[in-house]
């Protein structure tokens, strides 16, 4: 569409809102165009396209805005003209879009936070040395990212992704790592997000022999790692994981629940439960993905007991947390732990609030992929 509305207009204005793929910015601009970035909505788009005289304009929610029209959105002239564009060569649509295809997208992804200032101030202290625009809201333009950066972004992504119940994306995320170990270490976490315990036991244990020493600064990264080797029956290699977070100045209580986490998967819930408690009382509120994994073996302990009450305590703990999870890229272990907690409700009896908390999951997990398996389970239960 920009080629065909500015062609024998050397210069012309395209608006386009500022959620668009960078590919857009790159086409406007190799198309001898000027690309004009503008806020989200339709006032915004036609107040941009008036001042800079702009040819049209488009937003990512398909309203297309044009300077013939007297900048107001027209569905017809749009279609009109990409059915002109396909008229003139002999390439499906498909084809003509693809190589803007070129790099990763989310999509929109939505979510409350009751300090949205707050999160902002943060973003624009964490990426100080970043390009930041405030356009609206906050915009960071990271440039050229090295290796190391690269991951760390890949790694972020897909870990939003599984907590979104979308693992065939967070694998597609996690393919993109460049470190071998660190790649290893995400793929871990799909195959968990995923219920493939088989599978997670195999890829863990067939390349145990490769991670048989403390994680260097982008190994074996993250302390929940541990537990992941714990249940594949690695419990050497998950103690120096954690020995290596513990030299990195890892978070206060997250040894004691990894440790705790190691005594219990090993049948020793005696000493598994003073632990336990500590790192969880250390942690507070913080919605690291340790904290839940913390909890969720407190509520375990308490129901072998017996003590169903004691294990819905645990778990409703997690309830409050989400938005922490979100932001810090627990929210897999969020899910499972609300799983769980709508799993000890029924056993209960106390089937109002176990269908409200499967509403919600539902509700968080609205993204997922089809077969997702926590999806699959819900559906036939909050029906």
């Amino acid at each position: 569409m920009v080629d065909h509305f500015t062609k024998g207009e050397s210069g012309a204005t395209v608006v386009y809102d500022l959620r668009s793929s960078k590919a857009l910015e790159e086409a406007i601009t190799k198309a001898g165009a000027w690309p004009k970035k503008g806020r989200v909505g339709h006032v915004f788009m036609k107040a941009t396209l008036r001042e800079t005289k702009g040819v049209f304009g488009g937003e990512l929610s398909g309203h297309f805005y044009f300077r013939d029209s007297f900048y107001t959105d027209s569905g017809a002239i749009a279609f009109a003209a990409i059915l002109s564009v396909l008229g003139q060569c002999d390439k499906p649509l498909s084809e003509l879009i693809a190589p803007f295809k070129k790099y990763p997208q989310s999509g929109e992804i939505n979510f409350r936070n009751e300090d949205k200032d707050g999160v902002l101030a943060a973003l624009e202290k964490k990426y100080a040395d970043a390009t930041i625009e405030k356009l609206d809201g906050v915009s960071i333009e990271l440039g050229e990212l090295n290796s190391d950066a690269h991951d760390a972004v890949a790694v972020a992504a897909g870990r939003h992704c599984l907590a979104l119940g979308r693992i065939e994306c967070a694998g597609r995320w996690f393919a993109q790592i460049e470190d071998a170990r660190l790649r290893h270490e995400a793929e871990s976490y799909r195959l968990f997000a995923a219920g493939e315990m088989e599978a997670l036991r195999a890829h863990l244990s067939g390349e145990a022999d490769r991670y048989d020493r403390p994680a260097g600064p982008w190994g074996y990264r993250e302390v929940e790692t541990a537990i992941l080797l714990a249940l594949a029956g690695e419990t050497a290699v998950a103690d120096a994981v954690i020995d290596a977070f513990v030299e990195r100045g890892g978070a206060p209580g997250a040894e004691e629940v990894a440790r705790g986490g190691l005594s219990l998967l090993a049948g020793d819930p005696a000493e598994a439960m003073p632990r336990l408690t500590a790192g969880v009382a250390a942690m507070a509120d913080e919605g690291r993905g340790i904290h839940f994994v913390g909890l969720d073996m407190l509520s375990r302990i308490a129901e072998k007991r017996g003590d169903l009450s004691g294990a819905i305590e645990f778990l409703e703990m997690t309830s409050r947390q989400r938005d922490n999870a979100i932001l810090r890229g627990s929210g897999l272990f969020w899910v499972k732990c609300q799983t769980r907690l709508a799993d000890v409700y029924r056993q209960m009896d106390r089937t109002e609030e176990a269908l409200r908390v499967e509403r919600e999951l539902l509700t968080a997990l609205a993204l997922a992929d089809a077969g997702h398996p926590t999806t699959v389970a819900l559906r036939g239960r909050a029906t």
